[in-house]
């Protein structure tokens, strides 16, 4: 555990960082409520706004507790949900529409 979350910190130090790969799809794992005020507080961040993903409103807050993490059988419908959000085009969501929401 400790290694993963090293490997985080320098992430959450520069969140400008994000928009340097052109991110097109962004996942926050929070409820709703959280998610929203979380997305307030980046969008304070210098080059949050500038983030592909900013810019087309393709940020998205998802149940990360229910669907990442817990191993299980769960894992495969949070597998499902992220190719969901990244290809909507190609895949389906059949699962709870609660599962995620789009984040302004």
């Amino acid at each position: 555990m400790k290694a993963g979350r090293r490997a985080l910190r320098p992430a959450r130090r520069n969140r400008a960082a994000m928009g340097a790969g052109g991110a097109d799809r962004h996942a926050m794992g929070f409820d709703g409520r959280k998610a929203a005020n979380h997305a307030r507080r980046l969008a304070t961040y210098p080059g949050w706004l500038d983030i592909p993903a900013v810019l087309e409103n393709r940020v998205y807050a998802v149940n990360a507790s229910a669907y990442f993490a817990r191993p299980g059988p769960r894992a495969v419908d949070g597998t499902e949900l992220l190719a969901h959000l990244i290809h909507p085009e190609f895949f389906g969501w059949h699962g709870p529409l609660h599962a995620f929401q789009t984040v302004n």
